[in-house]
C-alpha cells in the first residue's frame, strides 16, 4: 500500500517535471515578448543636426543692347534694334579777325583824370578856368570836376592869369613861365600872402601882387612845390642855384624821375644840359655858370 502509494507519488513527480519541460519551452514567449516590446517602446536618441547649405552664387547680369528690347528674367535680353545717326558735316572754319590798333594812354594828371594826345605847340592848348581849377589842357583832355557852379571870381582871375600864355613842352600843355624870383626885388612892400604851393609873382624889381601856381613860375623855394604827380621838381646847379617845377614828360614812367628819361628836360635848358639824379627829381647843370 504504501509501495503503490510511493509509485503514484513517484508518478505524479514525473508528470509535474514533464510539464515543467514543455513549459520551459514553449511557456518562455510571453516573457520574451514582453521584453522585445519593451525594447522597441523605448526613447530613441536625438539625432544630430544637419550642416547648413552652401548659398548659391549670384546670377551674372545680362547684357543691355543698345536701342530696343526690354531685359527678360535670368540676366538675358531680348533682340532690340540699333539705330545708328550718321553725324552732320562740321561747318568751315571762319577767318580770324584782326585785332584793333591799340589806344595810346594817357598821362595821370594831380585830379587823378588821364591825359588826352601829346601836344606838338602851343596851339594844341587850352585853358580851363573855372569855380575850382586854372588848367591848362591838352588835346582831348577833360577839365577837371568841381562842384561849386557859380562864383565871384574864377581861379584864373585870382591868380590873373585869365590871357596867361600856354606852352608845349614834353608833349604837355602848361604855362609859360613867369618871374617869380625874387632875388630881382628892391622895393620895400611886402609880398602877398599866398596859399600853401603857391608862389608871390614878381614884376620888374618889385611884387605883382599876385600869387602864382608853382607850375607858372621860374622860381620856387624848394622841391615841396613840385609834389603833384605831373610836376618834376628840377635843381638848376650853378652858382646861387634854384628850383623850378617842370611838366613831367609823357614818356617817363610814374614815380620818381632820373636822368633816363630826364635828360630831355636839361636839353631843354640851356646853359643848365648837364643830368645828374637827384633824390628828389633830377639835377640840371650849367658846367660853365
Amino acid at each position: 500500500m504504501h509501495l503503490h502509494n510511493w509509485f503514484q507519488g513517484l508518478s505524479l513527480l514525473g508528470t509535474l517535471a514533464l510539464l515543467g519541460a514543455c513549459n520551459g519551452s514553449g511557456g518562455g514567449n510571453t516573457e520574451d515578448t514582453t521584453t522585445a516590446t519593451a525594447t522597441m517602446t523605448g526613447t530613441g536618441t536625438t539625432g544630430t543636426t544637419g550642416t547648413t547649405g552652401t548659398t548659391g552664387t549670384t546670377g551674372t547680369t545680362g547684357t543691355t543692347v543698345t536701342t530696343g528690347g526690354e531685359p527678360t528674367t535670368g540676366g538675358t535680353t531680348s533682340p532690340g534694334t540699333t539705330i545708328e545717326t550718321t553725324g552732320g558735316t562740321s561747318g568751315t572754319e571762319g577767318t580770324a579777325g584782326t585785332s584793333g590798333t591799340e589806344g595810346s594812354s594817357g598821362a595821370s594828371t594831380d585830379t587823378g583824370g588821364m591825359m588826352g594826345m601829346p601836344c606838338e605847340s602851343a596851339k594844341d592848348c587850352q585853358l580851363a578856368d573855372g569855380c575850382c581849377y586854372c588848367e591848362v589842357l591838352g588835346p582831348g583832355e577833360p577839365a577837371p570836376p568841381c562842384d561849386i557852379p557859380e562864383c565871384l571870381l574864377t581861379t584864373c582871375a585870382g591868380y590873373n592869369l585869365e590871357q596867361a600864355e600856354l606852352e608845349c613842352r614834353f608833349g604837355v600843355c602848361t604855362f609859360a613861365t613867369l618871374t617869380c624870383n625874387p632875388l630881382g626885388v628892391t622895393c620895400k612892400s611886402l609880398p602877398p600872402d599866398c596859399a600853401p604851393g603857391d608862389v608871390p609873382g614878381v614884376m620888374g624889381d618889385c611884387w605883382s601882387g599876385s600869387c602864382l601856381p608853382a607850375e607858372a613860375c621860374d622860381w620856387v623855394p624848394d622841391c615841396g612845390y613840385c609834389a603833384a604827380p605831373d610836376l618834376v621838381c628840377v635843381l638848376k646847379g650853378q652858382k646861387g642855384a634854384y628850383h623850378v617845377c617842370e611838366p613831367r614828360p609823357l614818356d617817363c614812367t610814374p614815380g620818381d624821375i632820373d636822368c633816363d628819361c630826364g635828360q630831355q628836360i636839361c636839353d631843354a635848358s640851356p646853359p643848365h644840359t648837364v643830368c645828374h639824379d637827384e633824390p628828389v627829381g633830377i639835377q640840371c647843370e650849367c658846367p660853365n655858370c
